[in-house]
């Protein structure tokens, strides 16, 4: 499995560049789809009473 790095996020798109914390943001969610944590749809409605 390939490490994920900064590096492997866009700097930006169309509309501007990201922010850093922005772009950590991004990583760290592909590093927890690549691991296995997430949850479903519904538990997260349930989670957040909607």
């Amino acid at each position: 499995m390939k490490r994920l790095t900064l590096a492997d996020i866009p700097k930006g798109d169309k509309e501007g560049e990201y922010t850093l914390q922005f772009r950590k943001g991004i990583l760290q969610g592909r590093k927890d789809l690549m691991h296995g944590k997430t949850i479903s749809h519904e538990k997260a409605r349930k989670m957040l009473e909607l």
